[in-house]
C-alpha cells in the first residue's frame, strides 16, 4: 500500500485500521538524493506481517522491512537513513518510521476528510528527536463544515503560507531551529467520474480504484450501479437521463471524467455538460463513426475547436485490448499518463 503525497486515500485506511485496534507504523520518505525510485512524500504501512507497498525496492527495502521491525516491536520512532541501491539506481534515503496509536485516528480520519473537500493545509511532523516526534495538521482556513472535536490541528494562515513558499508547495524535510520538521501537503485526490454502468466500467472501477483514484460511478438509474457491481466507488450517483450531472457529482478542476458507451444523445449531453466544467480529463469510449458525428454536432452547437481538442476519443492506449479487463488496462493506462503530465496531445480532430 505505497502511496504518493498527492494521494490521500492511505489516511482513511490508517484512521479506519487504528481505530480496530490495529498496530501500525507509517514509513514516509521524507528525502531523496541521487537516483531514487520513489519521491519524498511516498508512504507505506508497517503491519504485524511486514512492509505492505514499496518504497523502491532492493536492498533498501530488505534494510528498511529490518528497521520498521524494531519500530514495530519497541513502539518508537526511528529515522530511518539509507545509502545504496534500489530498484532503480543509487542514492541517499531517509525514511520516517512512526508509531501510530490509536489515539491519533481521529487525526487521520480528518485529513482524508479535509482532502475530499479541498481544504489547503499540510501535515507538520515536529522532530526534536529521532525518538520523539509530534505530528499535527496545519490549515490555512478553518473547514467550512464542522468536524468531531479533534486535537493536534492549528489554523494559520500565515504559517501556511511561509512552509509552502519554503517547500514549493511539495514534501519538504529541513532544519527549523533545535528542530527537524518535516512538511507534507494535503492534496485532493485524484477523482475519477465514470459515466457507465456495463462491465468496462466495472472492471475500469476496480482497477482505476487500486491504481489510487478516488472513483464515483453515474448513471441514469440507480439499479444499474449496484454495490455489487462497484464494490469499490465512493459514491454511486443516479442521474435520470443524465441531466445535472455537473451539479450531481460536483465535477470540479481534480476530475478526471470518462464516458463509457452510451446512446448518442446521451452521449452529446454528457460532453456538452462536462466541457462547461473545469475537469482537467474527458474521455469517451466510442467509435470513429461516432466520433465523427459528434464532433460535427458540437461544432455546428459553436463548440470551440480548443475546446474539442481536450476531448480524448477513443479514450484508452492503443494495446490491442478487447475484453472488459484489458479495455481497462488502456483506460485507466491513459488516466495515469494524463494524471502524471505525459499524455501526448491529440493530432488531429475529426473533421
Amino acid at each position: 500500500m505505497a502511496q504518493s503525497a498527492h494521494d490521500l486515500s492511505l489516511d482513511r485506511a490508517i484512521a479506519t485500521r487504528l481505530y480496530l485496534g490495529e498496530a501500525l507504523v507509517l514509513a514516509t520518505l521524507v528525502q531523496c538524493q541521487g537516483t531514487c525510485a520513489r519521491k519524498a512524500g511516498t508512504r507505506a504501512l508497517i503491519g504485524s506481517h511486514g512492509l505492505e507497498g514499496s518504497l523502491g525496492g532492493g536492498l533498501f527495502e530488505l534494510k528498511l522491512a529490518e528497521a520498521g521491525a524494531s519500530v514495530f516491536a519497541s513502539h518508537t520512532h526511528q529515522l530511518f537513513t539509507y545509502t545504496g541501491p534500489d530498484d532503480v539506481g543509487v542514492g541517499k534515503r531517509i525514511v520516517l518510521l512512526e508509531w501510530l496509536s490509536s489515539s491519533i485516528a481521529p487525526l487521520f480520519a480528518l485529513a482524508d476528510s479535509l482532502a475530499a473537500l479541498s481544504v489547503d493545509g499540510a501535515w507538520i511532523v515536529d522532530i526534536p528527536t529521532p525518538n520523539t516526534i509530534s505530528r499535527t495538521l496545519l490549515l490555512a482556513k478553518a473547514p467550512e463544515e464542522e468536524h468531531p472535536e479533534t486535537d493536534g490541528i492549528t489554523v494559520d494562515p500565515n504559517q501556511y503560507a511561509t512552509l509552502m513558499a519554503r517547500c514549493g508547495g511539495k514534501a519538504s524535510f529541513f532544519k527549523e531551529g533545535a528542530h527537524t520538521l518535516y512538511v507534507e501537503p494535503l492534496k485532493t485526490p485524484a477523482i475519477l467520474l465514470l459515466c457507465g454502468s456495463d462491465p468496462i466500467a466495472q472492471a475500469t472501477a476496480r482497477l482505476a480504484s487500486q491504481c489510487g483514484f478516488c472513483v464515483d460511478v453515474a448513471s441514469d438509474s440507480l439499479e444499474d450501479i449496484r454495490e455489487e457491481d462497484f464494490p469499490t466507488v465512493r459514491t454511486r450517483y443516479p442521474v435520470p437521463e443524465f441531466s445535472h450531472l455537473t451539479e450531481t457529482c460536483a465535477i470540479g478542476q481534480h476530475h478526471f471524467v470518462l464516458i463509457l458507451p452510451q446512446t448518442m444523445d446521451s452521449d452529446f449531453a454528457l460532453i456538452r455538460q462536462i466541457l462547461a466544467t473545469s475537469a482537467c480529463y474527458i474521455g469517451i469510449l466510442q467509435g470513429t463513426a461516432e466520433r465523427a458525428a459528434m464532433f460535427a454536432s458540437l461544432r455546428k452547437q459553436g463548440v470551440p475547436e480548443a475546446e474539442l481538442a481536450a476531448i480524448h476519443t477513443p479514450a484508452g492506449l492503443l494495446i490491442g485490448a478487447e475484453t472488459p479487463s484489458q479495455i481497462a488496462v488502456s483506460l485507466v493506462a491513459e488516466l495515469l499518463a494524463a494524471h502524471s503530465g505525459t499524455l501526448m496531445p491529440l493530432k488531429s480532430l475529426p473533421n
